[in-house]
């Protein structure tokens, strides 16, 4: 029984590693079952095996690493609240991001998944309000400002991943920081 957990687990991450590979390259409306399939090594009826369609797959996909993505954030906001230097806690943030680089380029690229960095930002307005955003300006503004605040963190990390060749990672985390500190 092991055995067989192991192999439908290992299909699974094929299937997943397949669509990664096509979606890198092209928009989600461009791929079909059966390219992730041949790309995997196995045929259409295996893949269905493991996931209904592809929107499944692509949901499961983010999934994981929106799952990843929330650890990093609960690690991140548990280390602050023990009083830890909050630039070390961006840095382990955007050292997770260089890890998952990949599938991150492609969801916050021009054929990505919007929902996604929606999700995101979601994600990380508690901790923003709670380490980052002290103002005190009204509720109202203070939203309208966190929201501008952290769309253009977003944005300014897509960038960043999108460039291989850009600024470091310590002076992008330096430069949202500051950025979002002094508006």
């Amino acid at each position: 029984m092991t055995k067989h957990i192991q192999q439908t687990q290992e299909t699974k991450q094929n299937l997943i590693e397949a669509f990664w590979s096509l979606y890198e390259t092209k928009p989600l409306e461009q791929i079909s079952v059966a390219e992730i399939s041949s790309k995997a090594g196995y045929n259409r009826g295996t893949f269905y095996l493991h996931f209904k369609d592809l929107n499944e797959l692509r949901d499961f996909s983010e999934n994981l690493l929106f799952d990843k993505t929330k650890q990093c954030v609960g690690d991140c906001m548990h280390r602050l609240d023990k009083g830890d230097d909050p630039e070390l806690c961006l840095q382990q943030m955007l050292s997770f991001y260089e890890q998952n680089k990949r599938q991150i380029v492609i969801l916050f690229g021009e054929h990505g998944d919007p929902r996604f960095v929606e999700r995101l930002k979601e994600e990380f307005k508690p901790l923003w309000k709670r380490y980052v955003f002290h103002k005190a300006d009204g509720e109202e503004v203070n939203d309208l400002i966190l929201e501008y605040t952290l769309s253009g963190a977003m944005f300014m990390v897509s960038k960043w991943l999108a460039n291989p060749n850009g600024i470091s990672a310590e002076k992008l985390l330096h430069l949202i920081y500051h950025t979002a500190l002094h508006r």
